[in-house]
């Protein structure tokens, strides 16, 4: 289940990617179970899917043009 969240036991799971409002994400470096880079590290890697997919979309869609 990579890329997704599930909240509820019997919901379906939630699609991280397909998330378009600003998250809001706590963290504290006081947290002895999961340090903050470990714990944010998510955000940082559906960052850079989702530009890589933006960025290949676009030159591809210019390629096409020529």
């Amino acid at each position: 289940m990579k890329g997704r969240a599930r909240l509820e036991p019997g919901r379906p799971a939630i699609d991280l990617k397909e998330i378009r409002a600003p998250l809001v994400v706590f963290s504290s470096h006081g947290d002895q179970i999961t340090p903050p880079a470990q714990a944010l590290k998510w955000i940082l890697d559906i960052y850079i899917y989702i530009r890589t997919r933006k960025n290949y979309a676009c030159s591809a869609s210019a390629s096409s043009t020529y």
